[in-house]
């Protein structure tokens, strides 16, 4: 974990530069390449902070929950300062019930000239109108939720974003409150932040303040981990204009030394990192085969580049695809997979999963806590009562009998039956509703219950099998990287490597590329299906000669 690495190791000139900015009050970024330990420089930055002045209001916006839990557990004495992006926002212009509304009403009328629509969409009744619409939320009390009900006044992540952006562009005095509010205001994985709320804490607070007190704020991240399309990904403008100091941390304290040479290789910046943790020496091999037919997976693994790789551990060990498509079809649950992709083109089984979905993965896991005795656990989850030591005995037999069950249809049946799972009325209300519903759940209930059984283990995360976008921040002693892109949009590892195509789309699959090599401790094994000849020479130049081997030789 980056938190435990050698800290007393940790770049002195970099930390003094970030001293420097804040008792300056100059706000400034803090690039650093993967295992560079970021977050415990942003740790150790908020300690200099209170250490300077306790009396200090700092606002630490994170990308994940889980970020702004640990955040706030280790600065509890502080009060609470970590939130993620959507929540500061919503804090910041919640109490402007009045200029709220006005600003949702002129987004509701609005079009985004780049999208050719409105820029906060919604739906209307038979025979309403906008104008009806909007006098109804006049009337209601603006709440942030998970789920968006503009009728009912309820919005959700996106509106935030749109709402806020354009309060704080109209309404300078917004600018001032929350430069009153705040001393400091902290982002991590910038690179990954959306790029209004960027231009909100750089430009719009800064430039609209009517007062004469400063925030500073301090950006955390990398500009070559940049995965996600809604996100920044650099702040170049702002460095070249002087608003910000670019500092650039070096050091890298995860990866092996062949690894860190490879991504060295891979950035698109002047950022070279050096190994600072004892790291291993490690081994980088590209592996290739020459075949009309596909090369299973289980056959590669076979390879003696594999020879002390443990498949079986999941901690140490990760083979990652592009796609969760690619995953279903090694892993053993593509019917599942493609009964849903019929259906949603946003992949609801892998991504936002849909109600069939979640019930299903929540009958899964009552079996599985039971199949693993963790009976404690399968009490709080299921419908089923225990009062004697029959009921004990025959709540085994049943669960014997699930396991002996073929179908999702039986199982779902036989647990509803025996009250393992609670017969649940808005999972049959969901189904019901519409006609693609009742297909998809037709389809998925002919399907053998052992692909339910290993989407479960993939979903919980308890495989070896990951996607390369979901594994940001992860890493492993071992990584075998699958270069497929899997038809997914702007991705191709072919253009990554013979330099051809977009500008976008090479810079885009370099980033995946550089993030999942990045993951590497120790081993790092990465596997092409019938390179061209110009690929296999751009691996010579990144692996090396003798770390480009063909599958078969």
């Amino acid at each position: 974990m980056a938190s435990k690495i050698n800290k007393d190791k940790e770049d002195d000139k970099v930390f003094e530069n970030i001293k420097e900015c804040i008792n300056n009050n100059k706000s400034f970024v803090l690039n650093g390449g993967a295992g560079s330990g970021k977050t415990y420089t942003l740790t150790k930055t908020l300690e200099y902070i209170f250490t300077e002045n306790i009396k200090y209001k700092v606002a630490c916006i994170t990308y994940t929950n889980a970020a702004k839990n640990e955040i706030n557990e280790r600065f509890n004495r502080y009060g609470e300062i970590a939130s993620t992006i959507h929540a500061f926002l919503w804090d910041q212009i919640k109490g402007f019930q009045y200029n709220i509304k006005e600003s949702l009403i002129y987004l509701l009328n609005t079009e985004d000239k780049d999208k050719n629509k409105k820029i906060i969409s919604f739906k209307l009744d038979e025979g309403e109108t906008i104008e009806q619409l909007c006098e109804e939320i006049k009337n209601k009390k603006i709440e942030y939720k998970e789920y968006k009900s503009i009728r009912d006044g309820i919005i959700s992540h996106d509106e935030v974003i749109k709402i806020a952006y354009y309060m704080f562009e109209k309404y300078d005095l917004l600018s001032k409150i929350v430069s009153d509010k705040f001393d400091f205001i902290l982002i991590d994985e910038y690179q990954d932040t959306f790029e209004k709320v960027i231009d909100i804490c750089l430009d719009f607070i800064p430039n609209k303040n009517t007062g004469n007190k400063k925030i500073v704020v301090g950006l955390f991240g990398d500009s070559m981990q940049s995965i996600y399309s809604n996100g920044i990904g650099d702040v170049e403008k702002y460095t070249k204009d002087n608003t910000i100091v670019n500092i650039q941390k070096e050091d890298n304290y995860r990866c092996s030394k062949s690894v860190i040479k490879l991504i060295n290789k891979l950035r698109l910046d002047d950022l070279k990192q050096k190994p600072a943790n004892n790291n291993l020496e490690g081994k980088i091999t590209f592996l290739y085969a020459k075949s009309d037919a596909q090369v299973p997976l289980d056959k590669l693994k076979q390879h003696k580049v594999f020879e002390n790789w443990d498949f079986n551990n999941k901690d140490k060990t990760k083979i990652l695809f592009l796609t969760h498509k690619l995953i279903a079809n090694n892993f053993g649950f593509i019917n599942l997979f493609n009964a849903y992709n019929k259906v949603y083109k946003d992949n609801s089984l892998g991504n936002n999963k849909d109600f069939i979905a979640k019930y299903i993965i929540r009958l899964q896991n009552i079996i599985s806590l039971y199949n693993e005795k963790k009976y404690n656990d399968f009490i709080r989850e299921t419908s089923y009562k225990i009062s004697n030591i029959d009921d004990k005995k025959t709540l085994k037999c049943t669960i014997d009998d699930l396991n002996k069950l073929n179908t999702i249809a039986e199982l779902i049946d036989y647990s509803k039956k025996n009250n393992i799972i609670q017969k649940d009325d808005n999972f049959e209300e969901y189904i019901k509703k519409d006609e693609k519903r009742i297909n998809l759940y037709n389809e998925i209930s002919k399907i053998d219950k052992k692909e339910l059984e290993r989407f479960y283990e993939y979903d919980k995360k308890e495989s070896v099998f990951a996607t390369q976008h979901s594994i940001k921040g992860a890493e492993f002693d071992n990584v075998f990287i699958i270069l497929d892109a899997g038809k997914f949009p702007g991705y191709n590892f072919n253009s990554l490597f013979e330099n051809t195509g977009k500008d976008t789309t090479i810079a885009r699959t370099t980033k995946i590329f550089y993030v999942t090599c990045s993951r590497s401790k120790d081993n790092l094994v990465v596997y092409f299906e019938n390179p061209s000849d110009a690929t296999i020479e751009m691996a010579k130049n990144l692996f090396g000669e003798n770390n480009v081997i063909k599958f078969g030789e």
